[in-house]
């Protein structure tokens, strides 16, 4: 039985937003040269166009007939139909139609209504169709490996809707969707240097925005400007000495944050540093004493008590509990192994 609830409400949405999240954690994800962009260009798709898709629209209120007052296929009738399906989630396939038929033929007249109906019949094998062919696919490696669902997905929106209503309905959907796709494919590059990577993310801008470029820039939280740049410049700090990539690492904060947050992250850096050092000194001195062959196993533990409280001070039992649990699990995986 068709039930809307798991497979057939399996989104495009929800899984290209896993989509970018993977490519933002994986190291072998190369940035594509490709620049036959699968969405719209910037004359037809702006900056503020996708922004408004990804605005939330409230479709509990009396404002359906509004949104669909001129045309039934608009800038709202993705989230429209997306809206219908969480509505009525819980049914077989007959069962939900005929909820979203009343429901519409109480938001509109009888005739706009059957019409929209129709289109949502088709978006809903959409769905399904694009829920089956994602199931069949095998892993997701490379830039052009997501790319290629992007693809496909288009190629089935324009058969089933034809491209003018596949442009409409889709256009801004499709490139909130491709752009951080081949964003994070530039910047998690490793054959890349940080510049290189700069301008080819300008060009990337320039392409995909147009006039919008600087707008994509300015807009980006500044802890996420901070990260990525971390990650861009990933290569050139591997080469880099530890002096100049600590050096390196506050130029970039600086060109990012206000001078308090920078003061305060150098804060957080020396206090790490210190209970690395501390760490570091720790290991050094557990590893004389368990080494000293001319004493006994009490006076080991008793030297180990003494220099953790030394050590540690008031954190000490808290290093102590962290050692056990340590311990702990170590015993749990070598007995599980054996088994």
């Amino acid at each position: 039985m068709f039930k809307l609830s798991k497979k057939n409400l399996l989104t495009f949405t929800v899984i290209i937003l896993m989509v970018v999240i993977v490519i933002n954690v994986v190291t072998n994800i190369f940035s594509s040269d490709d620049t036959d962009y699968i969405s719209g260009g910037s004359e037809e798709l702006s900056y503020s166009d996708v922004r408004d898709y990804l605005k939330k629209v409230d479709f509990n209120d009396t404002k359906n007939r509004e949104y669909f007052k001129d045309n039934l296929v608009n800038k709202y009738t993705l989230k429209f139909f997306k809206f219908l399906q969480e509505t009525f989630k819980e049914m077989n396939y007959d069962q939900h139609l005929e909820a979203v038929r009343k429901y519409l033929y109480d938001s509109m007249d009888s005739e706009r209504a059957d019409k929209l109906l129709e289109i949502y019949k088709v978006f809903l094998e959409y769905e399904n169709r694009l829920a089956s062919e994602l199931n069949n696919m095998k892993d997701l490696n490379t830039t052009e490996d997501f790319l290629g669902i992007l693809l496909k997905m288009r190629k089935m929106q324009v058969e089933m809707f034809g491209e003018k209503n596949a442009d409409i309905i889709f256009g801004a959907s499709l490139k909130s969707q491709e752009y951080p796709i081949r964003r994070a494919g530039i910047i998690n590059d490793p054959a890349l240097y940080g510049k290189e990577k700069e301008e080819k993310i300008r060009k990337l801008n320039a392409e995909m925005w147009g006039k919008d470029a600087d707008d994509i820039e300015n807009n980006r939280k500044p802890y996420t400007r901070y990260t990525e740049k971390i990650e861009a410049y990933s290569k050139d700090l591997s080469e880099m000495s530890e002096n100049d990539k600590a050096s390196r690492i506050k130029e970039f904060r600086e060109e990012v944050f206000s001078p308090e947050i920078v003061q305060r992250l150098e804060e957080v850096d020396n206090l790490m540093d210190a209970e690395k050092q501390k760490e570091l000194s720790y290991m050094s001195a557990y590893s004389d004493i368990e080494n000293n062959s001319e004493l006994s196993d009490k006076e080991k533990q008793d030297m180990i008590f003494k220099l953790q409280n030394n050590t540690f001070g008031e954190e000490a039992d808290s290093f102590r509990r962290r050692l056990d649990m340590e311990a702990g699990k170590k015993e749990l995986i070598n007995k599980y192994n054996k088994d």
